[in-house]
């Protein structure tokens, strides 16, 4: 009976070790989690490149014209530059059949006349040209956002079940900027270009939607991938764990927040100077069926992001890497709050049998440092082969928090126990002798 109530109260103490952590991750503690975790993560996508490459992401579809340094230096100062030049940058690509152009560009109103009305003819006639904009977003978005379901997605009676579009907390915006009235108007579709990197800077995941008012406005992302895929806005159906497009459905978290699935390096997309672009420099047919995105990699511009494992790119690439994540259909998927949950419970469990019954050195020592290190396996595993996230950092801790107590707690006890043994070595009196 002693036995079974010592196993009950193991289990109990290890039910409560594993909630107490699991509680703290969700309030005080929450960033120093996340800190550790995105540190797991990122360093998945360097094993995965090592073994995968670029394969199945869509990177050879998808050419990236950059306003490096050397177009600046021919072309001069890039805020002087006439609107003209981009007109017969996207004249060209319109010549050699690109299949879609996107603007990473922001040409508000101003400039000369001429330059932007041979900017806007040029886009008309080209039929392909998607333009970006970009939102202020308002103070409270800013400072709840990322909010990312690795660490505190609430707890749920079923993953699957759907929800309504209320459960969404979309972030919202307070002013937007937008291109020059005439190249509105001439653009196939629009879409912001707003980032919203985590706490440390570095940008993980993108927003799919932004709220302005009453309405939802796509990102540039997700425009482009509307329009290749022929799917009109209002075919979509948003729930907290993604967006619906009749059988295309697209993981996010409920601030509609989709994951990208990074390539690997810098060179991961074909890059190709706008001044060779411009001067018709370039291999004839490079273009042709091609996705072609414009935008910055020079360093005076500043739009340079730092990103998972490796070093900082150019925004146009972020939105290069997301338009390639949703053509792929490669998602990240995040492994549910419940799943967690039930993973650090497990851990606290398993673990506090382990290290109140079994020898601390010969046993808890090995459990200790081994199932840690199992569950690292296990996390790299899911995601190099499967694209699947998942959170080792609380059932980690878990394992190592009750290692330290029980071990304290069982070096006092033995202690004690040897003081006792101390008092019951007093000799005693010899009752061998004889009564005198």
């Amino acid at each position: 009976m002693n036995r079974v109530r010592e196993i009950i109260s193991a289990v109990l103490f290890g039910i409560f070790v594993a909630l107490l952590v699991y509680a703290a991750s969700q309030t005080v503690v929450y960033r120093p989690f996340l800190r550790l975790q995105n540190a797991v993560d990122d360093s998945h996508f360097v094993r995965r490149f090592k073994i995968h490459g670029t394969e199945g992401l869509e990177t050879e579809r998808i050419v990236i014209i950059d306003i490096d340094n050397r177009s600046i230096q021919a072309l001069g100062r890039f805020e002087l530059w006439p609107r003209r030049l981009f007109g017969t940058v996207i004249a060209n690509l319109k010549q050699e059949g690109a299949e879609l152009v996107f603007l990473d560009v922001i040409l508000k109103e101003g400039g000369f006349r001429h330059d932007n009305d041979v900017l806007a003819e040029s886009v008309r006639n080209a039929g392909n040209v998607i333009s970006g904009y970009y939102f202020n977003l308002d103070v409270p978005s800013i400072r709840q956002m990322p909010l990312d379901p690795v660490l505190n997605q609430q707890f749920s009676s079923s993953v699957l079940e759907p929800g309504p579009l209320t459960k969404n907390q979309f972030i919202k915006a307070e002013q937007f900027f937008l291109p020059y009235r005439e190249l509105m108007n001439s653009v196939k579709g629009m879409g912001f270009t707003n980032y919203v990197p985590d706490p440390d800077g570095v940008l993980r995941h993108i927003p799919l939607y932004i709220k302005y008012g009453r309405r939802l406005y796509p990102s540039a992302s997700l425009q482009m991938w509307m329009y290749l895929k022929g799917i009109y806005p209002s075919q979509v159906a948003i729930r907290p764990d993604g967006l619906i497009f009749g059988k295309n459905r697209i993981p996010t978290d409920r601030h509609c927040f989709m994951r990208l699935n990074y390539s690997g390096t810098r060179s991961s997309f074909t890059t190709v100077s706008f001044l060779d672009v411009l001067n018709n420099d370039f291999t004839p047919g490079m273009f042709t069926g091609k996705i072609v995105l414009i935008g910055s990699g020079a360093e005076k511009l500043r739009d340079l992001k730092q990103i998972p494992g490796f070093r900082s790119v150019p925004g146009v690439e972020v939105h290069a890497t997301a338009l390639s994540t949703l053509l792929s259909g490669h998602f990240l998927h995040v492994t549910t709050g419940n799943v967690i949950f039930i993973i650090t419970l497990l851990s606290g469990i398993v673990s506090s049998m382990v290290f109140l019954f079994a020898p601390t050195m010969k046993v808890g020592l090995p459990v200790v440092l081994g199932l840690p290190l199992g569950l690292y396996l296990v996390s790299v595993y899911s995601f190099v082969y499967h694209s699947r996230l998942v959170n080792i950092t609380l059932p980690s801790f878990v394992i190592a928090l009750l290692f330290i107590v029980i071990t304290i707690y069982r070096v006092i006890e033995d202690h004690g126990n040897g003081n006792g043994s101390d008092e019951n070595s007093i000799p005693q009196a010899d009752h061998s002798l004889t009564d005198s």
